[in-house]
Parts: structure tokens; sequence; C-alpha cells
């Protein structure tokens, strides 16, 4: 991909061109101006603060992941890769922060499937306040998915990405249910004709094994959620993550979100904000469900069991695997 500063896009960049290799840097920080998005409110509380303790860290050598491979240091990784920006907090204090390609600070940048943790803690936030019933079956909110593929699942097996769902997360294969899915809700032209719309598409996934089964990562399991939490609260997505977290986070800006042609958000991947935002809903997890302001997020079980996970669904590298 070229390096040169990508703030000025001299080609016009749409929904058929958006994600070529040439294109994705601009694009994923100027979603707004592709697509259609929906305002995340910060609401009008006070901003975290996130103090400074900054350190160069370029010269930081990192150790290989896979055997066989040569050291790099921090800043020969950044300057060979296509990093946007990349920040570092420790015990509560930034020690770099660094932008390129164009981007800054106040850059919303999509965050693809990172925005799947935060409909997960829309579900977490509900299911605290007990709006949400982590055991009770999807159809005791949407009676409509009785006669669909989701039937007997229940609200844990889609946190947990253990329904027995067919979907392929396989993105080399056009014909994968992850590119249907980007197909019907405008995110791709379609190839063949189809559902049109986020909800439309959910309804047609069939059922490949029981409920509850082993873990597999299916994007399609967060925009179900999504769906879920919509009906369980009578909100719409964007509102919910106003009120229940980007709101009480001490956000410093804004965040967006993708919707499709009946502005429904796009759950698995189309939140768009900065990265010292993420920075501060990132502290959530380390400071048992509190903003940087002291604000109560997500109960103290609630991040427990996020952070516990289960065995099969922890990604393991170890030094002699590929």
């Amino acid at each position: 991909m070229n390096n040169m500063n990508l703030e000025f896009q001299t080609q016009p960049v749409d929904m058929n061109s958006w994600r070529l290799p040439e294109n994705q840097r601009w694009a994923f920080q100027h979603m707004a101006e592709i697509l259609p998005t929906a305002t995340i409110s910060r609401g009008d509380g006070q901003v975290a603060q996130l103090p400074e303790g900054h350190r160069d860290l370029d010269s930081v050598i990192l150790p290989p992941v896979f055997a066989g491979e040569v050291p790099m240091s921090v800043g020969s990784v950044m300057a060979t890769t296509e990093t946007d920006g990349w920040m570092l907090l420790h015990r509560g204090q930034v020690l770099t922060e660094q932008y390129f390609g164009g981007m800054g600070a106040g850059t919303q940048h999509l965050l693809m499937s990172m925005s799947k943790s935060l409909v997960g803690a829309v579900a977490g936030a509900l299911c605290d306040s007990g709006i949400l019933d982590p055991e009770g079956q999807l159809t005791d909110y949407l009676p409509e998915l009785t006669e669909t593929g989701y039937a007997g699942a229940t609200v844990r097996e889609l946190l947990d990405m253990r329904s027995g769902i067919d979907f392929s997360e396989n993105y080399l294969d056009p014909a994968a249910g992850i590119r249907k899915l980007e197909e019907a809700i405008g995110w791709a032209p379609a190839k063949a004709p189809g559902p049109t719309g986020m909800y439309p598409y959910l309804r047609t996934l069939e059922r490949k094994t029981a409920h509850g089964g082993v873990f597999e990562y299916r994007s399609c399991e967060t925009d179900m959620l999504g769906w879920i939490c919509e009906a369980a609260s009578g909100s719409s997505m964007d509102i919910l993550l106003s009120d229940l977290v980007w709101g009480k986070l001490g956000a410093e800006s804004d965040a967006s979100v993708g919707i499709d042609q009946f502005g429904t958000a796009v759950f698995d991947g189309g939140i768009n904000a900065t990265l010292r935002d993420m920075a501060r809903f990132g502290s959530l997890f380390l400071n048992d469900g509190l903003s940087l302001t002291g604000e109560r997020v997500l109960s103290s079980e609630w991040i427990e069991q996020t952070l516990a996970g289960a065995p099969d669904s922890v990604c393991s590298i170890h030094s002699d695997e590929r």
C-alpha cells in the first residue's frame, strides 16, 4: 500500500472500491464519507484525562513470535507495517501515542471486529440491569425467530459464539456467509439476488449443529446479539451505546456506527472511534468495570466472566507453532 500522506484522496472511493488495498487506509479513516453512519454521542459528561508519561519506545526490541523470526524494534515494526496509530498505556499513563498515514488524535477509525467488544459491553450492561437474561431464549425477545435457525439458542450462546448456526467466516471464499452478509447490508455490491438488510439476512441463516456446542468465531453471532439487545431494550444500538457505554466512559469525542439500508447498525464491525477513546474503553476491563472518571459501566462479575473465557475460545500462540 502506498505510504503517502492520505489526508486527501484524489480518486472517488465508494461501496465498490473502499476495501481495495490502495484505498483502505483512507477509507478506514473516512467511513462516514463512503457509507451511511449513525452518531454514538459522548453525551455532556466530563472527559476522562489520560495522564501522560511519554517515553521513546522506538528502540525497544520485540521478541520473535515464531521460531526463526528475527527480533525487530518497535520503530522498525511501525515503519514496515500499515499501522495508522498506536498507543500504550501502563498503569494509567500514556507512554506513547503515534499516528501515521493521515490519522490524528481526533480521527474516527473503523474498528472492524473490535466493534464486537463494544456490543458485548452493551449486552453486559443490559444483563447487569436485568433487562436481558443471559440464559433466556432468543425467541423470548424475538418470537419471529421461531421459524429460523436460531430457534432454541440462548443469549449466552450468542455471547460465547456457541450456537449451531451455519455461517462461514472464510474471507477468501466469495460465497461465504461473511461475504453474503456484506452484500446484504450494502457494504459490497450484490453478486446474486438475496436478502436486503441486516435483519432479513439473519432470518435466512440455518442451523447445522445443536446449539451450545464448541466455540466457533462467527460475526453473525454478534449481529444477532445486537438485534436481541435492541429488542429487549426497545432502543437502537447507537442510543444503547451512547447511554450505556460511550456516555459513561469520559469519552473525548463522539463515535459512529455504520448502518444498513434500513438504519440498522452493523453490529459486528461497523463502529468508528478515536484511538484515545478506545484506550478509555479498554480501561474498563482493567478497572473492574469502572470508567476512568470512576463511573460504574459494567459489574465486576461481568468483567470477571469476560476475562475468564473458556479453554476452547482462547487463542494461544507458541514459538513452535505457525
